[in-house]
C-alpha cells in the first residue's frame, strides 16, 4: 500500500504546475493532500488559485529581488517545514536557488520539474537555448533539487520532439503538459518506492535545533560537551580539499558503522576515544534527534591530539608510488629495487605525515615526526600503528579484502595513547578486492577515487566552485562505500544486520 503523500507546494508565478499537483491530489492521479501553497512573491497568481481550491496560502516575508531569499524569508520557510510536516516539497516555478544549508537541514526531500532533458540546457530560458542550440529534441525533467542549478539526482525524464521553425514561446507552450504529465508520473513513482528513509538522502549538514558544531570539518561536524564530544560523521564528500556540492547518499553511516566495527574489534590493542554509538545514552539535546544522528553519530572522549598522521603502507600506492619513483623510499624508509605500481610490500612501513588543518598532509620521515611528538612517543606510536594494520588487514584478507594502506589519528588522554577520528574506513584506508587485484596496474578502490576519476576526466582545474556530479557517479560512489561496509563488517548501511 502506498503512503500518502504530503505535499508543501513553493511557486513564484502564474503557478500552473501548482494547480496541477492539487488536482492531481484531487482526481486520483496522486494519492495524498497539498498542505499549503507557499510563494516568495506577495503578488503571484498562484497565490489566488490556490485560495480557489481551498488551499491555505503564504507569502513568504520580506520579498526582494535575487537568486536567494531573504534570510528571515528562508527561516520562515523553515518553520513551515518544521509545522506542516511534509514528504515532499515540490518546487512549481519557484525562481529561487535554496541554500545548502537550508536542503540538508529539513526533514523532506525537494524535487523540481524542468522544461528540458537534464543535463542538458539548465537554468532559465531552457526551450530557448534548445532552439538555439539546434536541438531535434528536448523534453520535460524532474530532478531532486541540490544546491546547483538544476544539477540534482534526476528522477523521470520526458522526451519531445522540437518541431522544424518552431518558436521559444511555441515550444515551451507545449512542453507545458509534458512537463505536468511528468511531474505526476515521477511523484507517483516516488510514492510507490519506499523513497522516503533518511538513509536514501544525502545529508550534507546536520541542523540541531539551538546546537551549532564547535568544528565544522570536510566530512565530520564535532560537538564539545566538557570531556567528551559528539562526532557526526554526514554525507559531505571532498575532492582535492574542496568540498562538492553534492553528498554521497548513506556515506556518513558507512564512515561511522565501519569506525566502530573496527575499534570494538581491535580496543584490545589500544585504548581508542569511542564511548558508544547509541544515540539514546547522549547528553542532550543530542538523544532527542536519533531521526538525524542514528548511525552516523559516535559519542567518544576528548584528548589532546597528536599532531602527526600515523600512516601505514602494506603496498605501493597513490604519494608512496610517487616517492618510490624518485627515490627508491617512502619517508626515508628504503625499499628494494624493482617495485612496480600497487607490488605488496616485503613488510609494512611505517610513513608518518604532518596533521594540516588546511590543504593536503606532508610526507615527513620518522625523525621529523619524533621532533613533533618526541621519540619515545614516536616509537609507541609507530609500534601500535604496525600492529594494529597487521590485525586489520587479517581481517580484511578474510572478507577477500586487500588492505593497501590506512592512516590513523592518535591522542593523550590521562597520560595513555588513545587511537582517536575513524578507524580504517574508505576515506582513511585503501581497500582492494584480492579477486581483482594484479601487480603493475592501479586498483579500483573502495572509496571516493570514481569521483576523482569524473572530476579528472571533466579536466576540472582543483579549484573551487567544483562541477556539479552526475547522478551515475553519485550512485556509484555511494555504491562503493556500502559494499564497503558489507564486505567488511557484514552490515548494511542501515544498520539491519549485525556485524560480523
Amino acid at each position: 500500500m502506498m503512503k500518502p503523500l504530503r505535499l508543501l507546494l513553493l511557486a513564484s508565478g502564474r503557478g500552473s504546475h501548482a494547480v496541477n499537483l492539487i488536482e492531481a491530489t484531487r482526481d486520483g492521479r496522486l494519492e495524498g493532500t497539498v498542505l499549503r501553497v507557499v510563494s516568495d512573491r506577495p503578488d503571484a497568481p498562484v497565490l489566488e488559485e490556490g485560495r480557489k481550491r481551498g488551499v491555505p496560502v503564504t507569502v513568504l516575508l520580506p520579498f526582494r529581488e535575487g537568486a536567494r531569499l531573504a534570510p528571515e524569508a528562508e527561516g520562515a520557510l523553515r518553520a513551515i517545514v518544521v509545522t506542516e510536516r511534509p514528504t515532499l516539497i515540490a518546487l512549481c516555478g519557484f525562481m529561487r536557488i535554496l541554500r545548502a544549508s537550508f536542503l540538508d537541514g529539513i526533514a523532506a526531500p525537494v524535487v523540481n520539474v524542468h522544461p528540458s532533458l537534464l543535463p542538458a540546457f539548465r537554468g532559465l530560458n531552457a526551450p530557448a537555448q534548445a532552439i538555439a542550440a539546434g536541438a531535434a529534441e528536448t523534453g520535460a525533467t524532474v530532478h531532486f533539487v541540490d544546491a546547483g542549478v538544476d544539477t540534482g539526482p534526476i528522477v523521470l525524464r520526458r522526451p519531445l520532439s522540437i518541431r522544424a521553425g518552431e518558436t521559444a514561446e511555441e515550444l515551451a507552450a507545449r512542453l507545458l503538459p509534458v512537463e505536468h504529465e511528468t511531474y505526476v508520473a515521477a511523484l507517483r513513482r516516488l510514492q510507490e518506492g519506499d523513497w522516503m528513509s533518511p538513509d536514501q538522502r544525502p545529508l550534507r549538514d546536520v541542523a540541531l535545533p539551538g546546537r551549532a558544531p564547535d568544528y565544522r570539518g570536510k566530512v565530520r561536524d564535532l560537538y564539545l560537551l566538557g570531556d567528551q564530544m559528539v562526532l557526526v560523521a554526514t554525507d559531505r564528500v571532498s575532492a582535492y580539499d574542496v568540498i562538492l556540492n553534492e553528498g554521497i547518499p548513506g556515506k556518513g553511516r558507512v564512515l561511522t558503522q565501519i569506525s566502530k566495527f573496527w575499534f570494538e574489534k581491535l580496543g584490545s590493542i589500544v585504548p581508542t576515544h569511542f564511548i558508544t554509538c547509541d544515540v539514546a545514552r547522549f547528553p542532550a539535546p543530542f538523544s532527542a534527534h536519533a531521526d538525524l544522528l542514528e548511525w552516523r553519530a559516535m559519542l567518544a572522549h576528548r584528548v589532546k591530539r597528536f599532531d602527526v598522521e600515523c600512516v601505514v603502507r602494506g603496498y605501493l600506492a597513490g604519494s608512496g608510488w610517487k616517492e618510490y619513483q624518485a627515490s627508491q623510499s617512502v619517508c626515508g624508509v628504503s625499499l628494494p629495487p624493482g617495485l612496480r605500481l600497487s607490488s605488496k610490500l616485503p613488510e609494512p612501513i611505517f610513513t608518518p605525515a604532518t596533521k594540516a588543518e588546511q590543504g593536503h598532509d606532508e610526507n615527513i620521515d620518522f625523525d621529523r615526526m619524533a621532533s613533533i611528538v618526541g621519540r619515545a612517543r614516536a616509537e609507541e606510536l609507530r609500534s601500535i600503528s604496525l600492529a594494529i594494520y597487521r590485525a586489520a588487514a587479517e581481517h580484511a584478507a578474510s572478507c577477500g579484502l586487500i588492505l593497501a594502506d590506512t592512516k590513523f589519528e592518535f591522542g593523550e588522554r590521562n597520560g595513555e595513547i588513545v587511537w582517536i577520528d575513524e578507524a580504517l574506513s574508505p576515506d582513511s584506508s585503501r581497500y582492494w578486492l584480492q579477486s581483482t587485484y594484479r601487480e603493475g596496474v592501479a586498483q579500483d578502490s573502495f572509496d571516493k577515487q570514481v569521483i576523482r576519476d569524473h572530476l579528472d576526466a571533466v579536466k576540472w582545474d582543483r579549484n573551487p566552485p567544483p562541477p556539479p556530479l552526475p547522478p551515475e557517479i553519485v550512485a556509484k560512489a555511494a555504491r562503493r562505500y556500502e559494499e564497503a561496509l558489507e564486505l567488511i563488517t557484514g552490515a548494511s548501511v542501515a544498520g539491519g544486520k549485525s556485524p560480523r
